[in-house]
């Protein structure tokens, strides 16, 4: 993944969680799942990529 490509999936996910924070059901649970996800897909990035050990 290119560093543009990287900037495009956290906005396009930073996006999802406002919308799903502003939302009436789910809202901040809703959010924090999105978030943890994001999370893990970064994390698992890192790794491949040799700058966070597993």
């Amino acid at each position: 993944m290119s560093e543009e490509e990287l900037k495009k999936y956290v906005f396009s996910e930073t996006v999802k969680i406002i919308s799903a924070l502003t939302a009436k059901n789910g809202g901040y649970g809703t959010a924090m799942s999105l978030f943890d996800r994001v999370y893990e897909d970064l994390m698992e990035l890192a790794v491949e990529k040799g700058l966070k050990e597993k």
